[in-house]
């Protein structure tokens, strides 16, 4: 039951992030709602779920993006979720924080993995 509802999310969150919040940007930026619910889903729900919202969250955000090659998104998505997972599996059980932490500091390193990304497949 998990699975689906980590996939509804992410599509939920691609949507919004590619719909509505470019419309109103908050002090210039927007968030990055689909590695939100990515990192929760992997931190709450399990690895399998997290990876699941990364890929299709990802996915979609690249499908609705026309600048984006195809993957490019998930893939950094798919990169930056495994950090998470490896990461909620060393801090042990109390993951609230972490959640928190994660958010902030993977930002940054998915910006990053998908500027890398898209300059060596140009």
């Amino acid at each position: 039951m998990t699975i689906p509802f980590a996939a509804l999310t992410a599509l939920l969150a691609a949507l919004l992030e590619t719909t509505v919040f470019p419309e109103i940007p908050i002090a210039g930026a927007t968030p990055d709602l689909v590695m939100v619910v990515a990192v929760c889903a992997t931190l709450v729900l399990g690895i399998e779920d997290g990876l699941i919202a990364a890929f299709l969250g990802g996915l979609l955000t690249d499908m609705l993006i026309p600048q984006r090659p195809l993957g490019s998104g998930t893939l950094a998505l798919l990169l930056v979720t495994g950090v998470c997972a490896a990461l909620a599996r060393i801090a042990g059980p109390s993951r609230r924080w972490l959640a928190v932490m994660l958010a902030v500091v993977l930002t940054p390193v998915l910006h990053i993995a998908l500027n890398l990304i898209l300059v060596l497949t140009e």
